[in-house]
């Protein structure tokens, strides 16, 4: 079993969730060493990161128009 390498994830000194992908965070302000615990739903929970929520609707959006 692959670990999961881009998800949410809480960090003990952030308030919100953060949305990782390679380490870093999409909204830039963090990075992690061990992408251990990613989780890949609740995407549009109040909890996460308005910045990383913005940034991963449009990739997400840019990943549907190439298919």
């Amino acid at each position: 079993m692959e670990a999961i390498k881009e998800g949410w994830t809480w960090l003990f000194n952030a308030r919100k969730w953060h949305y990782f992908r390679n380490g870093e965070s999409l909204c830039r302000k963090w990075m992690i060493w061990n992408s251990g615990d990613l989780e890949l739903e609740n995407d549009d929970s109040p909890d996460n990161c308005a910045t990383c929520r913005k940034k991963l609707k449009k990739i997400k959006n840019e990943d549907k128009l190439r298919l």
